[in-house]
C-alpha cells in the first residue's frame, strides 16, 4: 500500500493517494508525507501513577475506545470531531487527555 500511495502522489493521482491513505490509517498505520516516514499509530495509556478517580471496567474500556477514535479524527486532521469527543470524555467522564504524553486519566471521581 505505501508503494501504491507513492506511486499515485509521483503520477498526481490525489484521490487515489488519500484513499490508499484512509486505508493505512485503518490499518493502525500513520504516514507523514513530509519525513517521508510512517509508524504504527500511537496508543494513548491511562495514567497509571498519581491519578485521581475510579472508573468501572466498563466504561474504563468505553473511555479508551474514545481517546482511541479521537486520536485517529486527530491523524486525518479532523479537529472539529476530535474537539467533540474530548468534550465528551471530560463532560460525561471526567476525563483528560494529555497529546503530547499520550495519556489519559480521570480528572476527579464521579
Amino acid at each position: 500500500l505505501l508503494r501504491r500511495r507513492s506511486v499515485a502522489r509521483r503520477r498526481r493521482h490525489w484521490q487515489l493517494a488519500d484513499d490508499i491513505l484512509e486505508q493505512l490509517l485503518d490499518l493502525g498505520v500513520v504516514v507523514n508525507d513530509k519525513t517521508r516516514t510512517y509508524a504504527a499509530t500511537i496508543d494513548y495509556v491511562p495514567c497509571a501513577a498519581n491519578c485521581k478517580g475510579t472508573m468501572d471496567p466498563h466504561d474504563r474500556e468505553h473511555v479508551a475506545g474514545l481517546v482511541a477514535e479521537r486520536a485517529l479524527h486527530k491523524l486525518r486532521r479532523q479537529f472539529g470531531e476530535a474537539d467533540a469527543i474530548r468534550d465528551r470524555l471530560l463532560e460525561g467522564w471526567g476525563v483528560r487527555v494529555d497529546d503530547k504524553k499520550h495519556t489519559w486519566w480521570q480528572e476527579v471521581e464521579r
